[in-house]
Protein backbone atom coordinates (compact mmCIF):
# COMPACT_ATOMS: atom_id res chain seq x y z
CA UNK A 1 0.00 0.00 0.00
CA UNK A 2 2.89 2.34 1.08
CA UNK A 3 4.65 1.72 -2.27
CA UNK A 4 1.56 2.47 -4.10
CA UNK A 5 0.58 5.94 -2.48
CA UNK A 6 4.32 7.22 -2.93
CA UNK A 7 3.79 5.93 -6.94
CA UNK A 8 1.06 7.83 -6.64
CA UNK A 9 2.33 10.82 -4.65
CA UNK A 10 5.60 10.81 -7.30
CA UNK A 11 2.84 11.32 -10.89
CA UNK A 12 1.31 13.61 -9.39
CA UNK A 13 3.94 15.46 -8.72
CA UNK A 14 5.58 15.14 -11.88
CA UNK A 15 2.35 15.93 -13.88
CA UNK A 16 1.66 18.83 -11.72
CA UNK A 17 5.39 20.11 -12.81
CA UNK A 18 4.76 19.28 -16.56
CA UNK A 19 1.62 21.50 -16.36
CA UNK A 20 3.51 24.50 -14.69
CA UNK A 21 6.35 24.36 -16.78
CA UNK A 22 4.17 24.28 -19.87
CA UNK A 23 2.67 27.38 -18.56
CA UNK A 24 5.03 29.50 -19.40
CA UNK A 25 4.69 29.57 -23.40
CA UNK A 26 1.28 30.83 -24.54
CA UNK A 27 -0.24 31.45 -27.94
CA UNK A 28 -2.81 33.54 -29.48
CA UNK A 29 -4.07 34.31 -33.19
CA UNK A 30 -5.90 37.13 -34.17
CA UNK A 31 -7.67 38.16 -37.66
CA UNK A 32 -6.14 41.61 -37.75
CA UNK A 33 -4.35 44.45 -36.50
CA UNK A 34 -7.26 46.11 -35.17
CA UNK A 35 -8.32 42.71 -32.91
CA UNK A 36 -4.89 42.46 -31.92
CA UNK A 37 -4.45 45.86 -30.69
CA UNK A 38 -8.04 45.63 -29.09
CA UNK A 39 -6.75 42.27 -27.07
CA UNK A 40 -3.57 44.37 -25.64
CA UNK A 41 -1.27 42.26 -27.72
CA UNK A 42 0.84 45.24 -28.51
CA UNK A 43 0.84 46.77 -24.89
CA UNK A 44 1.75 43.77 -23.45
CA UNK A 45 5.11 43.54 -26.15
CA UNK A 46 4.51 40.52 -27.56
CA UNK A 47 2.96 41.71 -31.06
CA UNK A 48 5.39 45.27 -31.77
CA UNK A 49 3.96 48.23 -32.00
CA UNK A 50 5.63 48.79 -35.60
CA UNK A 51 2.64 46.32 -37.00
CA UNK A 52 1.16 47.36 -40.24
CA UNK A 53 -2.41 48.51 -40.10
CA UNK A 54 -3.27 45.99 -42.75
CA UNK A 55 -1.76 42.93 -41.31
CA UNK A 56 -4.28 40.22 -41.00
CA UNK A 57 -3.96 36.47 -40.15
CA UNK A 58 -1.60 37.47 -36.77
CA UNK A 59 -0.02 34.42 -34.94
CA UNK A 60 2.26 34.48 -32.04
CA UNK A 61 3.58 32.66 -29.34
CA UNK A 62 5.97 33.52 -26.30
CA UNK A 63 7.57 32.22 -23.13
CA UNK A 64 6.63 34.45 -20.19
CA UNK A 65 9.89 33.20 -18.24
CA UNK A 66 12.19 34.01 -20.89
CA UNK A 67 10.67 36.51 -23.39
CA UNK A 68 11.28 34.40 -26.42
CA UNK A 69 8.34 35.18 -28.68
CA UNK A 70 7.34 34.77 -32.38
CA UNK A 71 4.92 36.92 -34.65
CA UNK A 72 3.72 36.05 -38.27
CA UNK A 73 1.06 37.89 -39.75
CA UNK A 74 0.43 38.44 -43.65
CA UNK A 75 0.19 41.33 -45.50
CA UNK A 76 -2.05 42.16 -48.63
CA UNK A 77 -0.89 41.57 -52.38
CA UNK A 78 1.34 43.93 -53.99
CA UNK A 79 2.10 45.58 -49.95
CA UNK A 80 4.56 48.27 -49.88
CA UNK A 81 5.36 47.68 -46.48
CA UNK A 82 9.11 47.73 -44.96
CA UNK A 83 10.53 46.99 -41.65
CA UNK A 84 11.11 49.48 -39.40
CA UNK A 85 14.27 51.89 -38.94
CA UNK A 86 15.66 49.20 -36.30
CA UNK A 87 15.81 46.12 -38.39
CA UNK A 88 18.80 46.39 -41.02
CA UNK A 89 19.65 43.61 -43.69
CA UNK A 90 21.49 40.65 -42.26
CA UNK A 91 22.56 37.16 -43.48
CA UNK A 92 19.58 34.60 -42.21
CA UNK A 93 22.69 32.26 -41.31
CA UNK A 94 23.97 35.61 -38.74
CA UNK A 95 20.17 35.33 -37.00
CA UNK A 96 19.05 33.27 -34.08
CA UNK A 97 16.86 30.47 -34.55
CA UNK A 98 13.62 31.40 -33.61
CA UNK A 99 13.06 29.66 -30.06
CA UNK A 100 9.78 27.79 -31.25
CA UNK A 101 8.56 25.14 -33.73
CA UNK A 102 5.26 25.35 -34.94
CA UNK A 103 3.71 23.92 -38.29
CA UNK A 104 2.52 27.58 -39.27
CA UNK A 105 6.51 28.91 -39.08
CA UNK A 106 8.82 28.20 -42.48
CA UNK A 107 11.40 25.91 -41.70
CA UNK A 108 13.51 27.03 -43.97
CA UNK A 109 14.55 30.86 -44.53
CA UNK A 110 15.67 30.55 -47.95
CA UNK A 111 14.62 33.24 -50.45
CA UNK A 112 13.49 34.95 -47.50
CA UNK A 113 14.66 38.66 -46.70
CA UNK A 114 16.09 38.69 -43.86
CA UNK A 115 17.06 41.45 -40.70
CA UNK A 116 18.54 42.23 -37.40
CA UNK A 117 16.56 43.98 -35.35
CA UNK A 118 17.58 46.44 -32.32
CA UNK A 119 16.15 45.52 -29.32
CA UNK A 120 12.88 47.08 -28.91
CA UNK A 121 12.88 47.81 -24.97
CA UNK A 122 16.91 48.89 -24.78
CA UNK A 123 18.16 46.25 -23.40
CA UNK A 124 16.31 42.70 -22.95
CA UNK A 125 19.25 40.02 -23.79
CA UNK A 126 17.13 39.19 -26.66
CA UNK A 127 17.61 39.66 -30.00
CA UNK A 128 15.48 40.19 -32.72
CA UNK A 129 15.29 39.00 -36.02
CA UNK A 130 12.51 39.47 -39.09
CA UNK A 131 12.21 37.88 -42.69
CA UNK A 132 10.28 38.49 -45.21
CA UNK A 133 8.73 36.07 -47.86
CA UNK A 134 10.00 36.08 -50.87
CA UNK A 135 6.47 37.11 -52.88
CA UNK A 136 6.65 39.82 -49.40
CA UNK A 137 2.77 38.11 -48.62
CA UNK A 138 4.10 37.31 -45.03
CA UNK A 139 6.56 38.38 -42.34
CA UNK A 140 8.03 36.42 -39.75
CA UNK A 141 9.51 38.38 -36.56
CA UNK A 142 11.06 36.61 -33.50
CA UNK A 143 12.92 37.46 -30.46
CA UNK A 144 15.41 34.63 -28.96
CA UNK A 145 18.22 34.82 -25.93
CA UNK A 146 19.75 31.96 -27.90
Amino acid sequence: MRTRTLTLFAATTLTLTLAACSGDVQEAKYSSQIEAAKAGAMDQGWIPRWLPEEASNIREVHNLDSNESLVTFTLPAQHQWAPPAACQPAEAAQLPAPAFERKWVPKKLDGYTTYACAEPDGGSGVQHALAIAPDRSSVLYWGSSR
